[in-house]
Order: structure tokens, then sequence, then C-alpha cells
């Protein structure tokens, strides 16, 4: 049992409360039972924590560092915080869904570029956004195998906004493929395309027949 960084204590009866030095437990809990009883921020008791303390706790000196817990929740990136109430907002700790849309869900109500709302977007968060600050919607990397690739192909790096293409406010349904391929003007499209019945130089001509983007 190394005495070192919390545990660098030069008094033996800190710990060893009866001369049966031996008989004295290394189990963390056996020495810091008060202080998960008495504690408040979070209420450890209330909260259903485990009183194996290392499953939460490095041995540091200072602030009992909760750098080794959230192995399953990694607090790194947008979710670098040391408040633990900023997610857990009940003494419950374990109840709380690790679920995004759970914590994200007033993010989710009102922003409006785009609406989520209103396009009914997914509210599983990750099918679009990392943890990175910024949610950065280049990162929705559903669009290609789902409707088109925009994150692959010829696409790739050939936009930087989804109104880029979908153009029209508040319906996402709706797109366009002339905004960027204006340089095939109506006349040559037309020439492009001899022979093919029924065709239109409209975005929706584009799609059901370069559904994948190529040629």
């Amino acid at each position: 049992f190394p005495l070192t960084n919390g545990h660098n204590v030069s008094d033996c009866k800190t710990c060893h409360k009866t001369n049966n030095y031996p008989a004295t437990s290394t189990d963390c809990f056996s020495c810091h039972q008060t202080d998960f009883t008495n504690s408040t921020a979070p209420p450890h008791v209330g909260s259903g924590f485990s009183t194996n303390c290392i499953d939460c706790h490095a041995p540091t000196p200072i602030n009992w560092n909760i750098s080794g817990y959230h192995n399953s929740f990694p607090l790194t990136l947008g979710h670098n915080i040391v408040d633990c109430k900023a997610c857990h907002k009940t003494s419950n700790y374990p109840s709380t869904s690790a679920a995004c849309y759970s914590c994200h869900v007033t993010d989710y109500d009102n922003v409006i570029s785009p609406n989520h709302k209103t396009n009914n977007f997914s509210t599983n968060c990750t099918e679009c956004h990392t943890t990175a600050p910024g949610w950065n919607a280049t990162n929705y990397l559903m669009h290609d195998a789902a409707f088109f690739p925009i994150n692959s192909g010829k696409h790739q790096g050939e936009w930087n906004l989804c109104s880029d293409c979908h153009t029209t406010a508040g319906n996402y349904k709706l797109f366009t493929c002339i905004t960027c391929h204006e340089h095939n003007s109506a006349t040559r499209a037309a020439n492009d395309h001899k022979g093919v019945s029924g065709y239109s130089y409209t975005a929706t001509s584009c799609f059901t027949c370069h559904p994948k983007g190529k040629k």
C-alpha cells in the first residue's frame, strides 16, 4: 500500500487505529466511509454510488480527482465538464440517461438553422453530430446511406452548409442540384440528354437518374 500522493502520511496511527497493524484493511472505504457518507456534491449515499472509491477517484491529494470516472461516457471534447450537476439533475446519479437528446432537447427544439422540429430530424443526435464543440454538421454521415452521398464520392468537400442544396428554409425535403451545376445550361443539358423521354432540367430529374451523384 504505497504511501504516496494523498496517502503520503507520516503518522502511522492516521490509518492504523489499533496496535494490531496487520489487521488494518487496505480497502479505501474502510478509511473513507465518513467522506463517502458526508459527501453532498454529489450525495454518494443518496445516489447509490459504489463504495469502491477507485471506481471514481484517483488517490491524488486535491479534490478527489474524478478523471478516472465515466469510462462508459467520456467527459471529453464538448462534454469536458467538472460540475456533475450539469448533467445529473437529481441525486439519483445512476438513473441519468446517456442519450444525447435527454440533455440536448432544448438545443434540438430551439435550433432554426436548420429547424430540427419542423423538418422532423432524428432525435438521435449522433446521426448528425459528434461530441466536438461547435456541433459540426459536416459529420452528418447518415446522409450518404439514407439519402445522397455528400461526404464521399464527387460531392465530398463540395459544400459547406446544408442550405447549399436545401435552399427552401423550413423544408429539407426540397433540394436543388442546379445551384452548383449551373455551368450546364438548359440548352446544353437538353443536348446532353437527347433521346431521354420526358427529360426536364430540374433538380428532381437529376436525382431520379443520378441518385448517387454519378454520371
